[in-house]
């Protein structure tokens, strides 16, 4: 068997005395010439010990001097600070950790309030109102489509539908309530029938005529009219300019007619400030665009103004 196996364990005591002796040849700075030979050497460092312990009234049996200069020569009981590897940084911070486990936790905490907050108030009402907005949009579509008479009412609705599923593939909610809004007008519009009307009320323009900047010489005539619907209400409705091909969605407008057919509304307004024949045509249900009866002369059939 090896000597390590057959060696017999050490006491406490002798270790701890073993311990001492290694401490007092380091604090005594006990000196040894140089020139000795190592088992000389040694020798006189034992004798020295046993002197210095016989001193303090203490005998150390000669198997403990000489484990405690031979502990010396091994650096034994000599503490040597450990490499600064991965698991001593780790012991490090985990013995630190009253200093800054808390703040970490308070930092990790609003962190995840703000993350909560940020879903719970900005994500979760967004995703909610794309999913409704974009319920909205496929209703208000199929009741506006099968309203639909003209293909101009339809064009609106197919380019506004477009609009509107675009916002829902780029998950913007603003422009897809701003469609569905569109639609829902569309869909009321179509849904409502109306009078075309000139207006006679005191204090309104029943008619005005425009000097082209092209044709000094001639004059536009205009009947300024209305769409009222079932109530007696005026009803916005859209109206493009052909001045300058502007739409605007607006409650009255100006509709081009012959000379002739200015005088004879300019006439029947003259007796008595009312105007007999003041309806001139129809927004039917379906459509979008008013539809101007042949009892007035319209010259280009719905060429309008928009202001005056």
């Amino acid at each position: 068997m090896s000597e390590s196996l057959t060696q017999k364990p050490q006491k406490l005591d002798d270790i701890m005395l073993a311990m001492d002796v290694v401490d007092t040849l380091r604090h005594r700075a006990l000196i040894v010439e140089t020139e000795l030979g190592a088992d000389a050497r040694e020798a006189a460092m034992i004798e020295r010990l046993r002197e210095i312990y016989a001193g303090q009234g203490i005998e150390v049996p000669e198997n403990i001097l000489r484990d405690g200069v031979k502990a010396l020569e091994e650096n034994r009981f000599v503490y040597e600070p450990p490499k600064n590897s991965l698991s001593v940084k780790l012991a490090k911070l985990y013995i630190a950790r009253d200093r800054w486990l808390r703040p970490l936790v308070i930092v990790l905490a609003l962190a995840l309030l703000s993350v909560g907050t940020y879903r719970f108030a900005i994500v979760g009402p967004a995703k909610t109102a794309l999913r409704d907005g974009r319920a909205a949009l496929s209703t208000v579509y199929q009741e506006a489509t099968q309203l639909a008479t003209t293909e101009h009412a339809l064009q609106r609705i197919e380019a506004l539908a477009r609009a509107g599923n675009d916002a829902v593939e780029n998950g913007a909610a603003k422009p897809l309530s701003a469609a569905v809004r569109e639609l829902e007008a569309i869909e009321k519009t179509l849904a409502t029938p109306l009078t075309i009307r000139i207006l006679s009320r005191p204090g309104e323009l029943s008619g005005v005529f425009r000097v082209p900047n092209d044709a000094p010489g001639t004059r536009n005539y205009y009947l300024i009219v209305e769409a009222i619907d079932p109530s007696g209400s005026a009803v916005p409705v859209e109206i493009t300019s052909e001045e300058d091909q502007k739409t605007e969605t607006v409650t009255k407008w100006g509709i081009r007619v012959s000379e002739a057919a200015f005088d004879a509304v300019k006439a029947d307004k003259s007796d008595d400030q009312i105007i007999q024949n003041a309806v001139v045509g129809e927004k039917p249900v379906g459509a979008l665009r008013p539809v101007y009866t042949d009892t007035i002369d319209i010259g280009d059939a719905g060429e309008a103004i928009l202001d005056w």
